[in-house]
């Protein structure tokens, strides 16, 4: 379980960046920052596409950087992330036989940091690797 997100361009991925179910900070980052809160599901993508123009990709690294500078709260999307903490838990308690706690109450700025970084990489390559301006992102 996890999100595999990959940007590409007449069959050709030009960008892929994958992340953990578990890694909320980073999702939220990366569906906020593209508007596409709607293809997040949780513990993956919804598995469905969506075209972006260039100029998208312009705006998303625009809004990271705003992003960037907010607390996690505001980064937070409480619904989706209390869900995947739910269904992860569960998963754990089924394979270990005991509940085990997912998600830190108490976020690091490090690894909000570290989130920023991995998500600024992947829309840099995006906007270093596009040769049109139509970009096709599957939510995976």
């Amino acid at each position: 379980m996890s999100h595999s997100i990959t940007a590409s361009q007449g069959g050709d991925v030009i960008a892929r960046i994958s992340i953990a179910a578990s890694d909320r900070i980073k999702a939220n980052l990366l569906y906020r920052s593209l508007n596409a809160s709607q293809f997040d599901s949780g513990v993956s993508g919804s598995g469905k596409t969506k075209i972006f123009l260039y100029d998208d990709i312009i705006k998303a690294k625009a809004a990271l950087n705003y992003y960037s500078k907010e607390s996690v709260d505001v980064i937070s999307d409480f619904e989706k992330d209390h869900l995947s903490e739910q269904f992860l838990g569960d998963v754990i308690q089924l394979i270990l036989g005991k509940s085990s706690k997912i998600f830190s109450e108490d976020v690091s700025e490090s690894a909000k940091d570290h989130a920023v970084k991995e998500v600024a990489k992947y829309l840099d390559k995006i906007l270093t690797n596009c040769k049109e301006d139509k970009i096709l992102v599957y939510f995976g």
